[in-house]
């Protein structure tokens, strides 16, 4: 008895993530990274700046490439796992998810470039932060309020985390500082250290419920 042929393979879809207009859209987001770090002058950044224009860098691609996915339904399915495809609301709330992280990494930015350069009109900046800042704390209500237990979670556990972290350590430096062993840091090194350890613990929070809604292991 002759076996029967096997059904031919069916190929597997190529995937979009490098194609020509993520490429393209990499490089425009290097070419004006590239140049409006060049307009700093380096030598002049106090190291809370460093790190907050490291965290503005990472907010402002996590909110690009989230915006990006955002766009192509295949590629959303794909890369997050949606079943049956991502609904509209789901659709919204990325894409409010990826503006906060965006508006977020312009607004860590922002006073780092203002004070270097020093730019005249600094109450007009304060004004348009304040307004990004509304805007962008409208944003995570909004992602708040419309999204899934997952997405909850992560906000819950990453908050909790960092405030947990924070608070022991802050309360460390503060009783070192008070008692004359350290010298005191600037409000916005606290908020930059603030930011990176909510973004790390958010990011350690997300990899660990991800793994274990769709049952990694």
């Amino acid at each position: 008895m002759t076996d029967a042929p096997a059904p031919p393979a069916t190929p597997r879809p190529k995937s979009r993530l490098l194609g020509w207009r993520t490429i393209l859209t990499l490089a425009l987001f290097g070419a004006s990274v590239g140049a409006a770090m060049g307009v700093l002058p380096i030598r002049s950044l106090q190291a809370s700046e460093g790190l907050s224009l490291l965290i503005a860098l990472s907010c402002l691609a996590a909110g690009l490439t989230l915006l990006w996915v955002s766009l192509d339904q295949k590629l959303m399915v794909r890369v997050l796992k949606f079943e049956g495809g991502a609904s509209r609301t789901e659709t919204l709330n990325l894409r409010r998810a990826a503006g906060a992280l965006t508006i977020g990494g312009l607004l860590m930015a922002a006073p780092v470039f203002v004070r270097v350069l020093d730019l005249p009109g600094r109450g007009l900046a304060w004004a348009a932060m304040l307004a990004l800042f509304v805007w962008q704390s409208w944003l995570n209500l909004q992602v708040w309020r419309r999204g899934d237990e997952l997405q909850r979670r992560i906000i819950l556990e990453g908050g909790a985390l960092s405030f947990w972290v924070l608070q022991g350590g802050l309360f460390l430096y503060a009783a070192a500082e008070h008692i004359g062993l350290i010298r005191p840091i600037g409000a916005w090194a606290l908020m930059s250290v603030t930011m990176a350890s909510y973004l790390c613990a958010s990011a350690w929070v997300g990899v660990r419920r991800t793994s274990t809604f769709t049952g990694d292991q």
